[in-house]
């Protein structure tokens, strides 16, 4: 590979766009993180207004881009960064395992949407889900959003007593009641909307909230599922593999994954699972940088950040 001075890592998930700029020797120069309720993490405007921003102030020079899809991130650089661009285009699963220093394994990613992937020694990767909120994200924060606004309006079907859940999830989608609630889900939107709302169920089920614990809960049964057919497929059951959770859901949710782990540790027994310790952005850095050491700088940086 050609000497570089940059490496640009960019994330376009699904209701966010995470940039990280970071000299060849791992220093922490920029980063950005950008969201829009309205388009998602992918929309063109919000991709080049987080790539300006996290550009700004620093000197054009030869730069790797590290991104999945990243030959389509080249046209929304600032002019003067065009030339001596050179272009890494890892997978999601390899960026997700990047992050805690493994090449292969299984990944679970729950964020917005879902994804589950074996990736052997070898490079080769089968995925399974992935297929967006109609087909698939069994378990992802748009599933759990979604169930979430199903059990609302439920309650409020039922006349149940009023919880703070209810309350936030209510003011969350600027609604007043039932009919707010249904003229909500029949607007057009993008799913980060509805997936964002995932949050509030596990502010809420970390306070003690019974529906709000039984929505995670489903949706680490959902994920849960999604692997234990994955790993029947690909006969892997018995085998030693690290499995790594990415994702806002799976990363950050502790309830949603000790449920997840533990209906995982019954068909797989043997599998070493793990929340990612960094965004899929980090991981996407170090695999553009190619170094350990500078690996470890970058690495050590961005957690002292997260503890701060």
């Amino acid at each position: 590979m050609k000497k570089f001075t940059y490496v640009l890592a960019i994330d376009p998930g699904g209701s966010k766009c995470a940039a990280l700029l970071v000299k060849a020797d791992g220093t922490l120069l920029a980063q950005c993180q950008l969201r829009d309720w309205a388009t998602g993490g992918r929309d063109p405007r919000l991709m080049r207004r987080t790539i300006t921003r996290v550009l700004a102030g620093h000197a054009p020079g030869p730069m790797l881009i590290s991104s999945i899809g990243g030959r389509r991130w080249h046209k929304y650089l600032p002019a003067p960064w065009h030339d001596h661009v050179h272009i890494l285009e890892p997978t999601e699963p390899l960026s997700a395992l990047a992050t805690t220093g493994h090449s292969f394994g299984v990944v679970v990613i729950a964020g917005t949407g879902a994804r589950v992937a074996r990736r052997t020694r070898t490079g080769q990767e089968f995925c399974l889900d992935a297929l967006g909120p109609v087909l698939g994200d069994g378990g992802s924060g748009y599933y759990i959003g979604r169930e979430t606004l199903r059990a609302v309006a439920r309650e409020i079907q039922l006349r149940r007593p009023a919880t703070r859940l209810r309350r936030r999830v209510l003011r969350a989608c600027d609604c007043a009641g039932l009919g707010g609630l249904i003229c909500f889900s029949l607007l057009a939107r993008d799913r980060s909307r509805i997936a964002a709302l995932t949050k509030i169920v596990d502010e809420e089920a970390r306070a003690g909230d019974r529906l709000a614990r039984r929505l995670l809960q489903h949706g680490a049964t959902v994920m849960a599922g999604t692997v234990r057919e994955l790993v029947t497929h690909l006969g892997i059951a018995r085998q030693e593999l690290p499995l790594v959770g990415a994702g806002s859901v799976a990363a950050q949710s502790d309830i949603y994954w000790r449920a997840f782990c533990r209906q995982v540790r019954q068909f797989a027994p043997r599998f070493h699972l793990r929340q990612a310790p960094l965004p899929p952005v980090a991981g996407l850095a170090a695999l553009g940088l190619r170094n350990a050491t500078a690996t470890a700088k970058l690495f050590a940086t961005l957690k002292k950040e997260i503890k701060s």
